[in-house]
């Protein structure tokens, strides 16, 4: 009798430090996914203002044109690789979190529509500046069910690499609620992932590598 009730004692210990460790487990994900979005959060903001320091200087070069066009392209191309690298780390938080902070939908939206904004600019200094030379990509993507979006992510990466000065990709997933989202599928056609808006020529489904060096190479002449 007295052993049985060791044993029962001895099991009751054990399921109440199992669910302690449990809850701690979950308490210490929820924390740290928190401190993670306050990081992202700290970056976007800092992205943001670096975005309004651009906007102005885009103002005064339409206003006087003292501020020659490779200045703007070049302050452009910087803070759009941070804007990437930015991107990497929201999308890395996004596919390995398993408890993810409750705020975070709303800082992805805001980080796509930063994004955007840097499309605008980047055309606005094509159309002003003569650009021909620089190639945008917007690049529609979706973490639900698309075999090919990780190689073509994978691909894009390896040709900005190739080609950081000229070759600018914009990745937006084709699944976030955002009211642009909806327009800039509905102007370009977009209808699956991946897709591809090349310089505003869109192309469907995965792009190969030798695909995608071909159109660059021989339509965009950056080889």
């Amino acid at each position: 009798m007295v052993k049985r009730r060791i044993a029962w004692e001895f099991y009751i210990v054990s399921a109440a430090i199992t669910i302690f460790i449990l809850f701690m487990g979950i308490y210490l994900g929820i924390f740290l996914s928190k401190g993670k979005i306050e990081e992202l959060k700290s970056e976007l903001t800092s992205l943001k203002l670096k975005q309004e320091d651009l906007m102005f200087e885009l103002s005064l070069f339409a206003l006087n044109k003292n501020i020659s066009c490779n200045m703007l392209t070049q302050a452009l191309e910087k803070v759009i690789d941070e804007a990437g690298k930015l991107g990497d780390r929201v999308s890395l938080y996004e596919t390995t979190e398993k408890i993810k902070d409750e705020n975070f939908n709303e800082l992805k939206k805001d980080y796509t529509l930063t994004l955007i904004r840097y499309w605008f600019y980047v055309e606005e200094i094509k159309k002003n500046c003569d650009k021909s030379n620089l190639v945008t990509v917007l690049y529609f993507y979706s973490n639900q069910d698309c075999f090919d979006c990780l190689s073509q992510g994978t691909i894009l990466t390896y040709m900005k690499q190739k080609y950081p000065q000229n070759l600018m990709v914009f990745a937006l997933d084709y699944d976030l609620d955002l009211s642009i989202i909806s327009s800039l599928k509905r102007v370009y056609g977009v209808q699956k992932v991946p897709s591809l808006v090349i310089n505003g020529e869109k192309y469907e489904g995965l792009v190969t590598l030798e695909k995608l060096s071909e159109i660059l190479c021989k339509k965009y002449e950056l080889c």
